[in-house]
């Protein structure tokens, strides 16, 4: 038994499947036979739920009854990793928040970890949609959840947020040059790593003077990471998908959040989407009433939360660019990583101001 085998066997407690799905012809046989002895593929349907930059999530379904079977569920799914993720995503770390999670009630099982992958339950509910984010009723529920999320996951208090040398770690992964000709003109155009770096140390001497709270944060909540349903109580809303959670700024898990609202596609990606000053004061009054426990935010909170966004939605914008500048380089998937890199980075004011010029 290798070292990672022993690890998900004694920090998981479940089974290692030494075997690779493919997310293009997916046979889910060898991990019935390991999970659930005796279960067929066959009845099971197939659906592939993203084409996410990062990863390929598939959704297995049946509608036969499985009272008895254990293991496994009517519904599940199979995260298979992209390539070269490891440069991004810890995926102990990913699968320990993942657990972490489900123990109190906020994440679906895990039934096993794949060589390329994990597989885990199906969260029932609609992805979110851009216009659920700007929703005045619906933004609430997110607000609100997000608000009892940093209120009730513990954290270690030994911990530091390690956001601004994730950063710093990345940028030194940028390459000098790039295979793909077009990616390397718009670098060489575009991109300027002294600005980014000074615009990092500039960011991060406000943050530690702003002094902002601190919680176990999810980090990357875009649509395809809310999941929105309905119950006799109403709208239900909750979070997937842990692989950047940890601890972090609560304020850089809101600013993070609004940035999304300008959406993913390159072709319609529109930053002037970004909720107005009136719609965030209503959504962090909704946050902080959750997390707090308070009736009423004091208004001095508020103001205090939406100067810390304000500094942490350029912060994050550096952040995914960064990000994007390495995956230009590493990933196999069809995105194209180039312009959004320079598009984040663009709506950075520090960086597209010029200021390590």
């Amino acid at each position: 038994m290798d070292d990672q085998h022993r690890w998900i066997l004694e920090e998981l407690n479940v089974p290692y499947i030494d075997y690779s799905i493919n997310s293009k012809d997916p046979n889910i046989q060898p991990l019935l036979d390991v999970v659930s002895p005796g279960l067929q593929a066959d009845i099971y349907q197939c659906k592939r739920m993203t084409d996410g930059i990062t990863n390929v999530v598939l959704k297995f379904q049946t509608d036969r009854c499985l009272n008895g079977v254990t293991g496994i569920s009517q519904k599940f799914l199979i995260r298979i990793y992209g390539a070269a993720t490891e440069f991004f995503i810890d995926r102990k770390r990913e699968l320990r928040n993942h657990k972490r999670l489900h123990i109190i009630g906020r994440a679906e099982p895990i039934f096993a970890v794949l060589q390329n992958g994990y597989v885990y339950g199906f969260a029932p509910g609609r992805t979110a949609t851009l216009c659920d984010f700007t929703s005045r009723s619906i933004s609430i529920h997110i607000a609100t959840s997000l608000g009892d999320f940093h209120r009730s996951i513990p954290v270690d208090e030994s911990e530091v947020p390690g956001l601004f040398d994730q950063i710093r770690d990345w940028l030194d992964k940028v390459p000098k040059n790039y295979s793909n000709p077009d990616y390397m003109k718009m670098f060489k155009e575009k991109v300027d790593l002294p600005a980014i770096r000074i615009a990092i140390d500039h960011y991060e001497r406000i943050v530690q003077k702003q002094k902002p709270d601190l919680s176990f944060c999810h980090n990357d909540l875009l649509c395809h990471n809310v999941i929105v349903s309905e119950d006799q109580g109403g709208t239900v809303v909750k979070f997937i998908d842990y692989e950047y959670g940890g601890l972090n700024y609560c304020a850089y898990d809101i600013a993070n959040h609004f940035n999304e609202f300008a959406g993913l596609e390159i072709e319609s990606i529109d930053y002037s989407r970004y909720p107005s000053i009136d719609f965030q004061k209503q959504w962090i009054e909704a946050y902080l009433k959750a997390r707090d426990s308070v009736t009423e935010p004091k208004q001095n909170c508020v103001h205090e939360l939406l100067q810390q966004i304000a500094v942490f939605a350029n912060v994050s914008h550096i952040y995914w660019g960064v990000w994007a500048l390495v995956q230009a380089h590493v990933s196999k998937l069809n995105f194209d990583y180039m312009t959004y890199a320079i598009l984040r980075l663009q709506q950075a004011s520090e960086v597209r101001d010029g200021q390590g010029k």
